[in-house]
């Protein structure tokens, strides 16, 4: 006999009028008195409910707190208004053509990297909130063992007051990093762009702030730039629970949109793990040279949060036949991917703009590196309907170990 599932009781379920409010948490009082369990999810559940209706009323002061910080800053601190307009008020479109102008005027052909200095390399990590992630990746960055000199450039992009204190103490913390605030948020291309016009050093590395690094990163990252075919490096980006989050982007014959290979296998498979020549790399982490990112001005704002990096990628290799990105394993990171609210909001446009630009310029390589690794295709599964429907699937394989002869 099939018994039916019990539903999930809703404490928000009450009445609307007063009156009916009493009635029916009584009635639940006495029906859970005898139950420590269900009593505690009914209390947090009405604690949730409280805490949400305080939030929206202390709005206004959170934002006239954020105002006054941005308009009182420590003198060490650098406070950004290159984008004058609201872009919070505007459509898809609107943002994109803000963005893209804002991004023209900065002086890409005057910049501090070009100046003699001894600073070598300069890591921009740029922030959204996730004060604690934040400050777990600062920590490590400056706690972990490298022998190359560099320096640390933190964009607050738009944040909250409490995170916009939060970086402060760290920028009190260590007074070497370099603190900007964007005024509002500018999206990952150019709140990126912004730090990289504060950079000194010959060679930039892009970090997520949602990342913690490992002793000897930096080195073993920015090593393969050293030959002038490279133009973009990625470490091994791992998950906290040991699978693999990128180890190289790849390409199939059934689209011009990339995928992660051996997203989400272990670790410790050393097949999977091994450093690669390949067409593009992802942004969570990667490092490419100065001259060459403000050659082409940096992130394509024309993307809102998804296909910058793989852009960037063909951007960079587009007039130098012969040159690849690389993943270098020796640099590792581990990667909490996706823990900034809103990212995933443009996708399906950034994808679009993304194939209007290089589609049928990406050669499938997916099945090669499979092969050549000793596995083959079982099966390709869609990353979503919606994509599909819209002609902008990303397809992802189903490996299993070649049959050996």
């Amino acid at each position: 006999m099939n018994k039916s599932k019990r539903q999930p009781t809703d404490s928000f379920n009450a009445p609307d009028d007063f009156g009916g409010k009493i009635k029916y948490y009584a009635k639940k009082v006495r029906k859970n008195i005898n139950n420590p369990k269900k009593w505690l999810v009914f209390f947090v559940s009405i604690l949730r409910k409280t805490l949400s209706r305080l939030a929206f009323l202390t709005k206004p002061f959170s934002i006239a707190l954020r105002n006054f910080l941005l308009q009182n800053p420590p003198v060490n601190v650098i406070v950004s208004d290159v984008c004058k307009k609201d872009l919070s008020a505007m459509d898809y479109l609107g943002i994109r053509k803000e963005l893209v102008d804002v991004n023209e005027s900065i002086n890409w052909d005057n910049l501090p990297y070009k100046s003699n200095n001894k600073t070598k390399i300069s890591i921009v990590v740029l922030v959204l909130n996730n004060l604690g992630m934040t400050m777990r990746c600062i920590d490590s960055v400056y706690g972990s063992r490298n022998k190359t000199n560099f320096e640390l450039i933190v964009v607050d992009n738009g944040s909250s007051a409490s995170t916009i204190r939060g970086l402060r103490k760290y920028k009190e913390k260590y007074g070497e990093m370099i603190l900007i605030h964007n005024k509002q948020n500018l999206n990952f291309a150019l709140g990126n762009n912004i730090g990289f016009s504060y950079a000194r050093g010959d060679i930039v590395i892009f970090l997520n702030n949602d990342t913690y690094v490992s002793d000897g990163w930096i080195d073993n990252l920015v090593k393969p730039l050293s030959k002038k075919s490279v133009k973009a490096v990625q470490p091994a980006l791992f998950y906290p629970d040991n699978t693999i989050q990128c180890v190289g982007v790849v390409f199939s014959e059934k689209s011009s949109l990339g995928y992660g290979i051996y997203a989400n296998t272990s670790k410790r498979n050393k097949v999977a793990v091994k450093s690669r020549k390949l067409q593009a790399v992802t942004g969570a982490c990667i490092a490419v040279r100065s001259e060459e990112f403000a050659g082409i001005k940096g992130f394509d704002p024309v993307f809102i949060n998804g296909q910058e990096d793989i852009d960037l990628c063909f951007r960079l290799r587009k007039d130098d036949p012969g040159s690849y990105c690389y993943c270098e394993v020796g640099a590792v990171v581990l990667h909490d991917e996706g823990k900034t609210r809103g990212r995933g909001k443009y996708v399906m446009q950034n994808r679009q703009v993304f194939l209007d630009r290089w589609s049928g310029v990406p050669v499938a390589d997916d099945e090669l590196f499979y092969k050549k690794d000793g596995y083959e295709v079982v099966k390709w599964t869609p990353d979503s309907e919606e994509s599909i429907k819209n002609g902008l699937g990303i397809f992802i394989p189903t490996l299993k170990r070649s049959k050996k002869k």
